[in-house]
């Protein structure tokens, strides 16, 4: 199910396209789209099966004047939504998303409220599908000595040994625990070629694992809705709440941030 309020398309003042989506992907209601920023909401399904809250369509464009758009933006999700996401639990879910001219800065805060009955258990993550030249120019820092579940490998527990991880074959894990908030780690993406870094941010200690995903050649010629070719230009990076899923009690709500900055390297 694709969703209202995923980011398809942030451009910088220069328009140049921050974010990946496959030419494949068309923008239409109730369909998936692979790439931007989809909101991955009750369950977190990975391997480029997208499972998104809201429909698709949110265009950010820092290269028009800034009184050609609304630099906030929010969305609610409520109850009778549910069926489209099979799921049976009355739920009220907002997300606001808060574009910082200054800075070049995209913050997104999502808040979900349990409004049933009965505690329910759900999965999050914000997948950030960034533009990369060339997956061979794309280097990740602030993993380095943290665990992570190989997906690749039946979910086997490991421990990252680099500093800086590179892409020489498939990845598809998720960074288990992953500090935040404060002087901790944040999340850099280096693309050396465009001498551009995206730099993710968290808020707070609920969005606590981080998802790493290129499918490389062998996969991407499995996926439908990508071109064999366009793994070259992506790297899916993004803070999310899968390995320990959320339960929350009646009244209860939970609220997950990002901020996604772009940086050009000196």
């Amino acid at each position: 199910m694709a969703s209202t309020g995923q980011v398809v398309s942030w451009k910088n003042r220069k328009g140049e396209e921050m974010l990946f989506v496959s030419e494949k992907s068309v923008i239409k209601k109730d369909e998936p789209i692979l790439g931007g920023i989809p909101v991955c909401f009750p369950r977190f399904i990975n391997n480029g099966n997208i499972e998104n809250t809201f429909p698709s369509g949110l265009i950010l464009d820092r290269s028009v004047p800034q009184s050609d758009y609304k630099p906030i933006l929010a969305f609610i999700l409520g109850s009778s939504n549910r069926d489209s996401l099979n799921w049976p639990h009355k739920f009220e879910f907002r997300i606001k998303y808060h574009l910082l001219e200054e800075n070049g800065t995209l913050e997104m805060e999502s808040r979900i409220e349990n409004t049933d009955d009965k505690p329910f258990t759900f999965q999050f993550c914000y997948q950030n599908y960034l533009a990369a030249s060339n997956i061979d120019n794309i280097q990740i820092g602030g993993l380095d000595k943290l665990e992570y579940l190989d997906y690749q490998n039946n979910k086997n527990r490991l421990t990252e040994q680099n500093d800086k991880i590179a892409f020489r074959s498939e990845v598809d894990r998720v960074y288990v625990d992953v500090p935040a908030g404060g002087n901790n780690r944040v999340i850099n993406v280096v693309d050396h070629a465009e001498r551009r870094i995206y730099t993710i941010e968290r808020s707070g200690t609920s969005l606590p694992d981080i998802v790493v995903w290129n499918p490389w050649i062998e996969k991407a010629k499995t996926i439908g809705d990508m071109g064999d070719e366009e793994y070259k230009n992506m790297v899916c990076v993004g803070p999310a709440a899968v390995v320990d899923p959320v339960t929350l009690n009646p009244g209860e709500a939970w609220i997950g941030k990002q901020s996604v900055s772009i940086h050009e390297m000196v």
